[in-house]
């Protein structure tokens, strides 16, 4: 009998190859999945640091800076390896608004961009509530500050409609119509009354007309053209004014500062509400500013990361999340909020550097402003416009409590109470050399 004996030592020799080679395979495959991400990240979180500590020290340096005279400066040493910084004059936008009489509860829409229009809006007003007109003051942004004075009167939206006239006589009977293109509403009966009411008016052209009785016969004595034109009345003010009753919705007015108006850089906004012979009431304001930032972007593998100074401020972006990482100057203590916005305004030629550069970044201090030194404001509201809105507005709400407002754009300060605010305002210039 021939017996054959199987050879395992050749089989053996390739398996183990194939297993040295599947091994060496998943090392590789191992390293490409984890190994290089984790390096590019450990090179990452080494930039980023590194920017943000430079940042850090700017903003510390300006701190202190913006407490000594006009002039003061500052210089910090930056490197960039796989980046650029940017300076951008507008940076994101800041929007605080409040009013001076609980009464007043408003808040403004259609600042997010630069022209002549925006709104204000009443949320459930009292039917006392009557914008005449703003006036807005346009700040320059130069050691010697001026301002000028531009007053805008509104067009109001709403089709609730509240008319008045003066009384001749104590007891005095009137009776009213209003005549549209199509229609007309019957005359009222006689009452003592020189105000009434109508709701809902559809857009037409209107005329409203009052009668007394002068000697023995009925006379007109008051009479008022105005017209509704996709829910606008127009012309506002005047004889009549628009009223808020019974939960009517909200009441809209619309300012238009006309052609090469531009909302821009430092703005203050009053509202007023005026009675012919009696003094005129201011009783909100609205502070608009432009922000400026230098942004720091590192590039890499995983996305791109910035580090950016706003606001005296560090806004940290990155792919997965943002977040204020380092606080501006901002404090509410009980019923007492302070403010400080410090603005960043490019004073040279230069907006971007790329990567692999060594350079100073100095900033000087222009002039410090005190906005507002009030101990009685309510209805404190933000609004923040911009790439990195998201990021303020979560700052605002997470770390002061704020609520939300309206729209994305905007938080409320929680709470009905009169508050003391103190607003101020450090404009500086910014340069790269």
């Amino acid at each position: 009998m021939i017996h054959m004996r199987e050879n395992t030592y050749a089989v053996s020799e390739v398996v183990g190859a194939l297993l040295a080679i599947t091994i060496v395979m998943t090392a590789i495959g191992a390293v490409l999945l984890w190994g290089i991400p984790y390096t590019e990240q450990t090179k990452v979180d080494a930039s980023t640091k590194n920017v943000f500590n430079l940042l850090s020290t700017a903003v510390d340096g300006t701190k202190d800076m913006i407490q000594e005279k006009s002039g003061s400066a500052r210089e910090y040493d930056i490197v960039v390896d796989d980046g650029s910084l940017t300076i951008d004059s507008t940076g994101d936008r800041f929007v605080i608004m409040y009013d001076f009489n609980n009464d007043y509860n408003f808040t403004v829409g259609s600042l997010d961009d630069d022209d002549g229009n925006f709104t204000i809006r009443f949320i459930n007003p009292s039917p006392s509530v009557d914008v005449d007109s703003a006036r807005i003051f346009f700040f320059s942004e130069q050691s010697t500050e001026s301002k000028a004075n531009f007053p805008v009167t509104p067009i109001i939206k709403n089709n609730n409609v509240k008319l008045f006239w003066d009384s001749l006589h104590a007891f005095e009977n009137y009776s009213y119509t209003l005549i549209g293109t199509y229609s007309a509403t019957p005359w009222s009966s006689w009452s003592t009354s020189n105000t009434t009411i109508y709701r809902d008016l559809t857009d037409d052209n209107y005329v409203f007309r009052v009668n007394s009785i002068i000697g023995t016969s009925p006379a007109i004595i008051f009479e008022k053209q105005f017209t509704v034109v996709e829910g606008y009345v127009d012309p506002p003010g005047g004889s009549f004014y628009l009223s808020a009753l019974a939960n009517p919705g909200p009441l809209d007015y619309s300012f238009d500062c006309g052609a090469g108006i531009e909302l821009t850089g430092t703005i203050r906004i009053d509202l007023i509400d005026s009675e012919p012979g009696f003094p005129e009431i201011v009783f909100g304001r609205i502070f608009l500013f432009d922000l400026g930032l230098v942004d720091c972007s590192l590039q890499s593998s995983l996305g791109v990361y910035k580090r950016i100074l706003e606001n005296n401020a560090i806004v940290s972006i990155d792919p997965s999340n943002s977040q204020v990482s380092k606080e501006p100057i901002f404090s509410i203590n009980g019923n007492s909020l302070s403010l400080r916005i410090t603005q960043l305004r490019n004073r040279g030629t230069t907006n971007s550097i790329g990567p692999s550069v060594d350079i100073r970044l100095g900033i000087i201090l222009v002039e410090n402003y005190i906005r507002e030194q009030l101990s009685s404001v309510s209805d404190v509201k933000m609004q923040v416009y911009g790439l990195h809105y998201n990021t303020w507005v979560d700052y605002f709400k997470r770390i002061h409590h704020f609520n939300d407002g309206s729209d994305q754009y905007t938080v409320e300060l929680p709470g009905s109470e009169l508050k003391t605010l103190l607003l101020t305002q450090s404009l500086c210039t910014v340069d790269f050399h």
